[in-house]
């Protein structure tokens, strides 16, 4: 039963993922994929509360879309 929730989440992720990478790719001119947008995400080991390592992730990846604000 734990099993099937996990995938079910898994699956809900990654199709979010998906989506949301369809949405950006829209706007800037460098492609993201959902692998990249998953990858915060399919480390088990790191802690969800390292939020500053997340942030700072995130800031290396969309450089170029944040300087364009």
């Amino acid at each position: 039963m734990l099993d099937g929730y996990e995938w079910r989440r898994e699956q809900d992720r990654t199709t979010t993922a998906y989506f949301v990478s369809r949405l950006i790719n829209v706007w800037i001119k460098n492609p993201i994929s959902a692998k990249d947008l998953l990858e915060p995400l399919n480390h088990p080991e790191t802690k969800r509360n390292d939020r500053k390592k997340d942030e700072e992730y995130l800031r290396k990846k969309f450089k170029k879309v944040l300087r364009n604000k």
